[in-house]
């Protein structure tokens, strides 16, 4: 896969010594998906795993419900387009994208109203018999911490992961964390997998956006180096999911449905 950054020289300053060197930023590069011949939005990406972003980010929004109904996926780079063919009602795609919520997520982040609706309505809850322990918690965000070498070099990604009850299932970053969690949903369909034994891991903020699209992949455990937001908690305990925040190698705290989570001695 093709560098998403690019080398740039810069100044660092540090008190009153200054110098020049090689610094790598991170690639910014529009992507627009396009259902049938309808141009339906443009991203901005890192410009990595766009099939997956494409179809993840149908999934989460609400209009592609399953593996089943996508009938193909392609992308052209030079264009910055996904050509998206997928079983979905245009009636749909009309009715929800005349009404949307702009949110905070890094980026160009978006909910739809029928989405929180579906939640509102109890049509959207996530059910698991899924525990972690704080052993198997605090082992991966050591391991995640240092699993980009895109954020070692420009510290401009944020990373998400999809972790199995036996480790690491699938890692992706982007520029935005919604768009990471995009190419995680996208994976997951196009693998054909379910996400039910699954926990998420991410580097950003646990923000309303954040707890739909979760709920979207049907994930019952989100873990966040970062803390969530309170609309985000109440999502959270509508929805069945147990948040994490504030991960680190050997603390957390635990904000929603602690009974997924099991204190044990860390692993090493």
């Amino acid at each position: 896969m093709a560098d998403s950054t690019v080398s740039r020289q810069v100044l660092i300053c540090r008190g009153e010594n200054v110098h020049s060197e090689q610094r790598a930023v991170v690639r910014e590069t529009p992507l627009t998906i396009l259902l049938g011949e309808r141009e339906l939005v443009t991203l901005l990406t890192d410009g990595t795993w766009l099939d997956e972003l494409a179809v993840g980010f149908l999934h989460n929004e609400g209009l592609l419900d399953t593996g089943e109904q996508l009938r193909s996926v392609r992308v052209d780079e030079k264009r910055g387009e996904a050509l998206v063919d997928a079983a979905i009602d245009i009636k749909l795609v009309d009715s929800v994208y005349g009404k949307r919520l702009i949110t905070s997520g890094c980026g160009k982040g978006s909910i739809f109203y029928h989405v929180l609706d579906a939640v509102k309505a109890g049509r959207v809850k996530v059910e698991s018999d899924l525990t972690l322990s704080t052993a198997f918690i605090y082992k991966y965000a050591r391991e995640l911490a240092g699993a980009s070498d895109t954020y070692k070099k420009s510290r401009g990604v944020h990373g998400a992961a999809l972790l199995g009850r036996a480790g690491v299932v699938c890692f992706r970053e982007d520029i935005g964390r919604h768009n990471a969690l995009d190419k995680l949903a996208g994976h997951l369909l196009l693998q054909g997998r379910r996400a039910v034994d699954m926990s998420l891991y991410t580097t950003g903020r646990v923000t309303s956006e954040v707890l739909l699209k979760a709920g979207r992949m049907g994930l019952p455990i989100i873990l966040s180096r970062s803390m969530p937001i309170e609309m985000a908690l109440q999502l959270a305990e509508q929805l069945g999911i147990t948040v994490v925040g504030g991960l680190r190698a050997e603390s957390c705290t635990i904000f929603t449905h602690p009974e997924r989570i099991v204190a044990d001695t860390p692993q090493k």
